[in-house]
């Protein structure tokens, strides 16, 4: 496979030792999620406008991928001595998101000969980290057993979140020029 480097190695070396640290936190990692993906885009962009070399920003913009991870590694080591009863919408889920490995790492199979076929497997791997995260995280919370103080605590920072972006989005309106100079 040409995408394989060191680089790539060390750093699916490192992505599955946070996985190992943060499955055994999941109501962390949730709050993580939904704190912080709502500015993630901004913060590496500013990052990057910083003078922040682009290897490590693009790798640092895989976090929420690896907190996703965890919290579907923690779901499944919870239930592992369970029986894990899938419904029709889990199944319905995993049918998509097999779909999806295999049009990430084959698009023939399922495309043959048309455009689609055509995407580099970067395109492809940027279309399948935002087409399938959230079906992974839906799937993991579906089976994950928090407390109710856990989702308590979880949906206090996604209402913090939301009220901060939707805050910015008044900025936003209010003052467009400064907002771009800001931004962009």
């Amino acid at each position: 496979l040409p995408f394989l480097n060191a680089q790539l190695g060390l750093a699916v070396v490192v992505g599955a030792l946070a996985v190992v640290v943060l499955h055994r936190r999941p109501a962390l990692c949730l709050r993580l999620l939904f704190g912080l993906l709502p500015f993630s885009s901004f913060a590496l962009a500013f990052a990057f406008r910083s003078g922040a070399p682009g290897s490590l920003v693009g790798r640092a913009g895989l976090w929420n991928e690896l907190v996703v991870g965890a919290v579907a590694v923690a779901a499944l080591s919870r239930r592992w001595g369970d029986r894990l009863a899938l419904d029709l919408v889990d199944r319905v889920a995993l049918a998509y998101v097999a779909l999806s490995v295999v049009y990430l790492l084959d698009p023939g199979i399922l495309l043959g000969d048309s455009p689609g076929a055509s995407i580099g497997f970067s395109g492809r791997f940027y279309g399948i980290r935002s087409d399938v995260l959230f079906v992974v995280l839906f799937l993991a919370l579906r089976h994950l057993r928090l407390t109710a103080e856990d989702v308590r605590r979880a949906v206090r920072v996604l209402l913090v979140s939301f009220a901060v972006v939707g805050g910015l989005a008044v900025v936003e309106f209010l003052f467009t020029d400064r907002w771009r100079d800001l931004v962009l």
